[in-house]
């Protein structure tokens, strides 16, 4: 699914191009797979980055002068939405994720019909006239 972080206008003699990408983790340090691709200009534009459910993404962008550089984390819920997280709660995922644990997303928070089973859902759909 495709994933997007909008970014404002900026100031390009001092802002560098907005940036965004996959995270992994590289020794005891979160790097980055830097795949985003930033749609847009000096008037602001949208970085979008192909991701699946349960990844970390980053985005960020650098400050020339070092006072207001960006470098956000995000986690890719089940639902597409992208749920802002701390930089050691990626590192967290990350390793847990290594490790083989389990995900911290759970696709039945996402999908309200998860406490239905196939027969009742189909048993509502006929009641309320539609094919199955």
């Amino acid at each position: 699914m495709l994933c997007r972080k909008t970014f404002r206008p900026y100031n390009k003699a001092r802002f560098s191009r907005p940036w965004g990408g996959l995270c992994q983790l590289d020794g005891l340090k979160v790097g980055y797979d830097f795949t985003g691709l930033y749609q847009g200009d000096e008037r602001g534009g949208d970085v979008v980055i192909d991701a699946e459910p349960g990844m970390i993404l980053a985005f960020g962008q650098k400050d020339a002068k070092g006072a207001k550089s960006i470098q956000e984390f995000y986690m890719v819920e089940f639902s597409g939405d992208l749920t802002q997280i701390g930089k050691q709660e990626a590192y967290d995922h990350l390793a847990r994720e290594e490790r083989g644990g389990a995900p911290d997303v759970e696709p039945e928070a996402a999908n309200p019909l998860a406490a239905f089973s196939d027969v009742e859902i189909r048993t509502e759909f006929l009641r309320r006239g539609l094919r199955v």
